[in-house]
C-alpha cells in the first residue's frame, strides 16, 4: 500500500535540502565575488542584486544547518541550536522575499518614471531589507 512512511519522507527532503542549500550558497558565493572583484558592477542596481543574495545565503545557511540539526538531534533540553536555526531560517525567508518586493517596487517606478534618484533610498531600503525582517523574526 503506502511505503511512505514519515521517517522516509524526511530522509527524502533532507537528500534534496542539503544539494539545493549548498548549490544556493555556492551560486551567491559567486555572485558576491563578481561584485567585488570587477568594478564596472559595483553600481545601484547590481548593489540590489548583492543584497537579495546575501539574504539568500542566509536562507540557505538556515536549510543548511537543518540537515545538520537533523543529524545531530539535541536533546530535549538543548533548545539553542533549534532555536537558533529556526531564527536565521525565518530572517531569510522574510528578508529574501522583502527584497524581492523591493526590487520589483523599484523596477515599476522606474519604468513608470515616477522615482527619480532611487540610489538616495539606499539606506531606507537597506533597513528596510534587513533590519525589518530581524525585528519580526524575533516575534
Amino acid at each position: 500500500m503506502n511505503n511512505f512512511t514519515l521517517d522516509y519522507q524526511n530522509q527524502i527532503i533532507l537528500a534534496i535540502s542539503l544539494p539545493s542549500s549548498s548549490l544556493s550558497m555556492l551560486a551567491t558565493s559567486f555572485v558576491l565575488a563578481l561584485h567585488f572583484l570587477n568594478p564596472s558592477l559595483q553600481n545601484f542596481p547590481f548593489r540590489l542584486i548583492v543584497y537579495l543574495q546575501t539574504a539568500d545565503f542566509i536562507m540557505s545557511f538556515g536549510q543548511f544547518m537543518n540537515v545538520f540539526m537533523h543529524n545531530y538531534r539535541p536533546s530535549d533540553d538543548d533548545y539553542f541550536l533549534c532555536h537558533l536555526q529556526a531564527y536565521i531560517s525565518q530572517y531569510g525567508a522574510l528578508s529574501t522575499m522583502i527584497w524581492a518586493i523591493i526590487i520589483a517596487t523599484l523596477m515599476v517606478l522606474s519604468l513608470n518614471r515616477t522615482l527619480k534618484a532611487i540610489e538616495k533610498y539606499e539606506k531606507i531600503l537597506i533597513f528596510i531589507g534587513f533590519h525589518f525582517p530581524a525585528l519580526l523574526s524575533i516575534m
